[in-house]
């Protein structure tokens, strides 16, 4: 055996029984997890291995996942905070973006999955930016898993009404995502997935649409797609489309089937509800991003009508100027907020919200055959919760303990594909330390060439 982990205080699986096992055991080789079950029984059947990993103070679970993260936003903290979308786009992080150089995008990439693996997530989705070999890159040098897109449209954001024919820049934008999906798909020792994204609901003509479905079909691969976040998005797409809502126009380009992913959907209407139920496209929700740039999904209850729907929806935080966090933890949080919305205590327990950190997560990004739970033949992605801390205590319920009482900062051991990434809170792939240094030193450099440092400047004053 590769490593054994072992006298975990409970080990919860998320498997199809949803079982936790105290003083729980799991063996892996190969990259993969090859048994699983109480301590004395790992040890008995595999008296040795490469390592063998005490967990006696800890909680195991699968590796979580954000599900939409812009790493190219992640020098961007505290330049776009209290702002609208439509100011967050015009003037604060896109024109950040705009300035990164390849170098710069490469700290970017790399610091976002750093913060992600300390929260203990080991798959992050991002839909697409500049450079985005550069995160290639970085995925491949840190140990992560991701799914990865170039950000693909062929309409600018002017308003008014548009043709939805096919024009030079549809051509451009399926050169570029094909080229991209060709390239790197399978790379990273197959721990980067790329997928086409069509950048929004309001920048994708019929075109456009049509043939990445085509395409994605024929590589079996995934569509990302932001898709109407705040009320200002779905008017401006009633305005450019005459009046068509954004799914229905999706349905009419075939865009609608279990490989597209949508993210947001705060303003889907209860008819386009009824759509991604009938189809079965992905969801991933949002509820950090909403808190920051009030985006209403919480008052309108959309989410809550898909899972009620049975839609398995997943979980995003946009990235650090738009949830201004990466703790997946913190982010399953803010979707209880919905249960004073709708003063329904009831609507979201500790358990669903870990299954859509994990289980949903894996269906949203097509892997739920090799992650998601902690089963036997699954890729060994596998976080260790520290739990002698005061928030553990007392400790009946883990899912209560980790879902409601901790957060990601008692992510202490985090397993990638069956390699050590994080041990004892420190990474054993990359210097954190120096990586940090370069990441403040190059979001100065960026802010200052790009005129977005004025952005973050405190509102008191400083001596």
């Amino acid at each position: 055996m590769d490593i054994l982990v072992l006298n975990s205080k409970f080990l919860i699986t998320l498997d199809q029984t949803r079982r936790i096992i105290e003083n729980g055991a799991l063996a892996i080789d190969g990259g993969k997890i090859v048994y699983i079950g109480k301590t004395e029984e790992v040890k008995k059947k595999y008296p040795s291995a490469d390592r063998v990993i005490d967990a006696s103070h800890h909680v195991i679970t699968p590796g979580l996942m954000n599900c939409h993260c812009h790493t190219m936003d992640q020098l961007t903290r505290g330049l776009a905070d209290n702002v609208s979308l439509a100011t967050w786009i015009s003037e604060r992080v896109p024109p950040f973006e705009a300035g990164l150089t390849p170098d710069d995008a490469y700290v970017s990439a790399a610091a976002c999955f750093l913060e992600a693996i300390k929260n203990g997530v080991t798959t992050l989705a991002d839909p697409g930016g500049p450079h985005m070999d550069q995160v290639v890159q970085a995925v491949d040098d840190i140990g992560a898993r991701a799914i990865l897109a170039e950000r693909l449209d062929d309409i600018p954001h002017r308003g008014g009404r548009v043709s939805e024919a096919a024009t030079p820049l549809t051509e451009e934008a399926v050169r570029t995502g094909e080229a991209f999906v060709k390239r790197y798909n399978g790379s990273a020792d197959d721990r980067v997935k790329a997928w086409f994204s069509l950048r929004t609901e309001r920048t994708t003509s019929s075109a456009l649409g049509s043939t990445i479905k085509r395409l994605a079909d024929q590589y079996n691969v995934g569509i990302e797609t932001h898709m109407v976040n705040t009320l200002d998005a779905l008017i401006r797409h009633k305005e450019m489309f005459r009046g068509k809502l954004p799914l229905k126009r999706y349905q009419e380009m075939g865009l609608l089937g279990p490989n597209l992913l949508l993210t947001h959907c705060n303003w889907l209407t209860d008819e386009e509800v009824a759509l991604v139920k009938t189809y079965g496209p992905k969801v991933c929700a949002t509820p950090a991003t909403n808190f920051a740039l009030g985006s209403g999904g919480l008052k309108r209850g959309t989410i809550e009508k898909m899972m009620a729907d049975g839609v398995p929806v997943a979980l995003g935080c946009s990235g650090s100027s738009a949830a201004n966090f990466l703790d997946m933890l913190r982010v399953a949080y803010c979707l209880t907020g919905a249960q004073d919305v709708h003063c329904d205590p009831t609507l979201y327990s500790p358990e669903t919200l870990l299954e859509m950190l994990t289980l949903n997560g894996a269906k949203a990004l097509l892997l739920d055959s090799e992650i998601g739970s902690l089963e036997v033949g699954k890729r060994a992605d596998i976080v260790m919760f520290r739990i002698n801390r005061p928030e553990w205590v007392p400790l009946f319920n883990p899912v209560s303990n980790l879902i409601l009482s901790s957060s990601g900062d008692a992510a202490d051991t985090v397993i990638i594909d069956g390699k050590m990434v994080m041990e004892n809170r420190r990474m054993n792939t990359i210097d954190e330390d120096d990586l940090l240094k370069r990441a403040q030193k190059t979001a100065e450099d960026v802010a200052d060439r790009t005129g977005t440092r004025v952005h973050g400047q405190p509102a008191w004053k400083m001596v």
